[in-house]
């Protein structure tokens, strides 16, 4: 993360809440990134304490961890997919931000809820609820393991194996000066569309996943990628993955995958 990626990140957040006339309070640490904050409306930023403990920062207390759960876990299935295709896995930067996208869409406000509350922002904590399907995981990962000859590694272990990398530069003398001067202004906004029929034809999984990533190829060629396009996408991805599993038993994994 750096300052320009957040700041740009926030001026954005900051234009959505507007829009929906909201006014948000939003707890940040004293990493790097978070160092000069532009002008905000309708946001309201606050410190955690300087040397804060984990403890006290919610994404610490199980935000990260769910997200990063989800996401392994399309990896592996990419993985697996790739296996029975007999072609070698590639995951270039675009297809991560589309599943990136789509395993934050998976984290639940539930989960979300519960991380803040373990940080002292509530005092009462309901049980914690499990995103993921965790008999599924364990199949899935038990065949990872078998092509990979992984008997030692655990599915919690690919998860956590980054744990420790570093996100964002440290705080230099210069930069923590920089940081207590006063800051400057914001600014503006953008958008377009298009059609098709219906063909009654016999479609198969494979078809509706081919689709889909001709519908993002097209918002992102004409530049329409907004949250709410974003997430009406991979809503369409978790709806395709629940009709295979679900869906005839002549549903193979391939169907499931191509073209991901």
């Amino acid at each position: 993360m750096t300052s320009d990626a957040f700041c740009n990140w926030l001026k954005n957040l900051d234009k959505e809440m507007k829009k929906k006339n909201k006014k948000i309070l939003m707890f940040i640490d004293n990493c790097t990134a978070h160092g000069e904050i532009p002008n905000l409306k309708n946001i309201k930023i606050k410190y955690l304490p300087p040397n804060t403990t984990s403890k006290l920062q919610p994404l610490d207390q199980g935000i990260i961890q769910s997200f990063k759960m989800h996401y392994r876990k399309e990896v592996v299935r990419r993985f697996l997919a790739d296996v029975e295709r007999q072609t070698p896995t590639t995951i270039d930067v675009l297809q991560a931000m589309w599943m990136i996208a789509k395993a934050w869409n998976l984290v639940t406000e539930k989960t979300i809820a519960n991380c803040f509350k373990k940080s002292g922002f509530k005092v009462t904590c309901e049980d914690e609820e499990d995103d993921l399907p965790l008999a599924e995981l364990a199949r899935t990962w038990q065949r990872v393991q078998e092509e990979l000859h992984l008997q030692d590694t655990d599915f919690e272990d690919f998860v956590t194996f980054d744990n420790d990398l570093a996100i964002c530069g440290e705080l230099t003398d210069a930069d923590i000066v920089t940081s207590v001067l006063p800051v400057t202004n914001a600014e503006a906004d953008e958008d377009e569309e298009e059609e098709g029929e219906i063909d009654e034809h016999n479609f198969t999984i494979k078809d509706a996943y081919n689709a889909l990533n001709t519908i993002k190829s097209v918002f992102l060629k004409k530049g329409g990628l907004s949250d709410d396009v974003v997430k009406s996408i991979t809503k369409l991805d978790c709806a395709l993955d629940v009709i295979t599993h679900t869906g005839s038993k002549q549903t193979t994994i391939n169907d499931f995958f191509s073209n991901q």
